[in-house]
């Protein structure tokens, strides 16, 4: 288990490092030398699209966990207004 735990948190690490050093060279490189509004917008929404892959791998856990707690509440009061 140790090991496992290990290796997640060093995949979670090396992810995160990649996210930060794609989101570094939009904010000093990409976003600042656009030259035209598409491309603004490109990059913007891929600067998105990165803190939001970034926030998944940090809470990992939650992410699997959400969607079996929504199921059982949901589950819940249904039966309890059934």
């Amino acid at each position: 288990v140790t090991v496992i735990r290990d290796y997640r948190s060093k995949i979670e690490s090396e992810l995160s490092n990649i996210c930060d050093g794609i989101l570094k060279l939009l904010n000093f490189r990409l976003i600042p030398s656009a030259s035209s509004s598409d491309s603004k917008v490109f990059y913007l929404k891929m600067k998105g699209d990165y803190h939001r892959f970034q926030h998944q791998v940090s809470n990992i856990r939650f992410n699997l966990f959400f969607p079996f707690h929504f199921f059982f509440f949901t589950d819940f009061l249904i039966q309890i207004y059934s």
